[in-house]
């Protein structure tokens, strides 16, 4: 009995003094590498653009951990709001930009800018709202103009017609707020004028259009307080006279006494 339980013992120590694990082999530790999101930001933070104001929108990149990135950079800009055409912009580098051209035309209000920065599988976002307040209001009224074409300010019947206003600020600043534009002509027309800085009769409208006659166009703008008119005459010229065919005279034959014609 002593025997026994002395062997049990010898092997309990055999058992207790094995290497944890050793009765078989070790699983394998996989470790899958994820792709760490890029950090991207948009400079500067201003978030107001003055009407007007050349608009600049930089993109800063770095990796998760803050540092540079060693390899080319993608960039994409959009702006989500829909109330640019972006189609003439250049929109694949790091800079975004808008002229001070571009930017007269903007209407009141906020714009959100993206830009999706690309580096190998990484990938990272960033957006900023840009908010364009109402325009200032002119102090004095600006000059208004009607350029025409043709420049003589004569059409035949169905020959296109247009103007288009121009306007210049009289104070020397930005040009003035355009609250709307209201275009009539004396004699009227069959079909009502459409507004909008540009005015434009093709020739299915100009060939209703009495030859002889003089029209006159007025364009009234609502500028800030000031409504600025400005009118032009056209004239449609009359119709060519027809060209008569060139008729000779043929002799009449004279009886003579005795002859039979």
């Amino acid at each position: 009995m002593n025997d026994l339980l002395a062997g049990c013992v010898a092997a309990l120590l055999v058992m207790l003094s094995a290497p944890l694990g050793a009765a078989g082999p070790a699983p394998s530790a996989v470790a899958t590498a994820e792709a760490q999101p890029l950090q991207v930001r948009i400079l500067p933070k201003s978030t107001t653009l003055q009407w007007g104001q050349q608009l600049v929108l930089m993109a800063s990149v770095t990796d998760a951990n803050g540092g540079n990135i060693p390899g080319p950079i993608s960039y994409a800009w959009s702006e989500t709001t829909n109330l640019l055409d972006l189609s003439p912009v250049f929109l694949s580098g790091p800079v975004f930009q808008l002229t001070s051209s571009a930017t007269v035309g903007l209407i009141p209000g906020p714009y959100n800018f993206t830009v999706v920065a690309k580096a190998g599988d990484q990938q990272g976002r960033a957006s900023i709202t840009i908010t364009v307040p109402p325009r200032p209001a002119p102090k004095v009224p600006p000059k208004l103009t009607l350029l025409c074409d043709p420049a003589n300010r004569t059409i035949k019947p169905g020959q296109p017609l247009t103007l288009t206003a121009e306007l210049q600020p009289a104070d020397g600043g930005v040009s003035s707020a355009v609250i709307s534009y209201a275009w009539s002509v004396t004699p009227g027309l069959r079909e009502a004028l459409p507004a909008g800085p540009s005015l434009k009769l093709g020739s299915a409208q100009t060939q209703g259009m009495k030859p002889g006659q003089a029209y006159a166009f007025t364009l009234k703008v609502k500028v800030g307080p000031f409504e600025v008119p400005a009118s032009c005459s056209v004239t449609v010229a009359p119709p060519e006279p027809l060209l008569q065919p060139n008729r000779q005279k043929v002799p009449v034959p004279i009886p003579r006494p005795g002859v039979k014609l």
